[in-house]
């Protein structure tokens, strides 16, 4: 099933193999940095329904995945034929629909936690560093942090698209706080611009003029980092009168019952 490319919008490629719920070792003293060429990446599809994908190599290089994925499934691209190297850009089609493609000659942010949409970086090889590491622990919220208090005065997010982009944030009466090209994996920062230093209670975030997600930064909602919307996600923040943001996970629960409530905002 997973090698049978059948889908009409999908051109005709040879394809490779594909490997299923391979593991790599995150902890290996040996890894490093993406540096030279990828010579196999593989991934955790995210998502939370069945998808059609298909990964292909550009200029009718060939095909490297051809199936259906499931929810937490985890699948591997290897150099295809007599190659060791990945072709240079992968482009992935989900449901007979181009996504977006990722660059293997490490020009991208690729590591292993990294997310490009829907799929997550679980292990990989390039040519000159050897598998893969983790990203270092990030220092993002001291001691002393608490929840969203008056206004955000400033936030910082991630970028977690599949491909590069401009992106655009605008306030509440159409203030522009960031407008930039930006690529996956990226952070940027937004600040407060009024007479208190704070932010509109709503800012909206478009990519390349459509808009993607809107974020009240009201503090009426949780806000801090963790939080994802649409294609960011918080990483940092401040507010008015309560300083460094929490993360939401350690947020204490005010309803009486959150059982059902998530952090993801569509």
């Amino acid at each position: 099933m997973l090698n049978s490319c059948t889908s009409d919008n999908i051109d005709e490629y040879n394809t490779e193999e594909l490997v299923i719920n391979s593991t790599y070792s995150t902890n290996n003293e040996d890894c490093g940095e993406c540096d030279g060429r990828l010579k196999n990446i593989s991934f955790k599809y995210t998502g939370n329904s069945a998808k059609y994908l298909v990964i292909k190599g550009s200029y009718n290089s060939g095909t490297y995945f051809c199936g259906y994925v499931y929810p937490n499934e985890t699948f591997t691209l290897n150099p295809i034929g007599s190659n060791s190297i990945l072709h240079r850009t992968l482009k992935f089609y989900q449901n007979g629909c181009y996504i977006g493609a990722l660059k293997s000659d490490c020009t991208m942010p690729v590591e292993v936690g990294t997310t490009y949409g829907n799929y997550q970086v679980v292990g990989g090889e390039s040519t000159n560093n050897g598998l893969l590491c983790s990203p270092e622990e990030e220092e993002v919220v001291e001691e002393g942090c608490t929840s969203c208090n008056e206004k955000a005065t400033s936030l910082t997010l991630k970028y977690e698209g599949l491909v590069a982009g401009i992106v655009k944030v605008t306030q509440g009466q159409g203030e522009v706080a960031y407008n930039s090209f930006v690529f996956p994996g990226s952070k940027f920062t937004i600040v407060g611009e009024d007479s208190e230093g704070t932010l509109s209670d709503q800012i909206s975030i478009s990519i390349n003029g459509l808009l993607n997600t809107t974020i009240n930064t009201n503090c009426d909602n949780p806000i801090g980092p963790g939080l994802v919307s649409g294609l960011f996600m918080v990483v940092n923040g401040e507010s008015k009168d309560g300083g460094e943001l929490c993360p939401v996970a350690d947020m204490p629960d005010d309803t009486g019952n959150n059982e059902n409530e998530g952090i993801i905002i569509d």
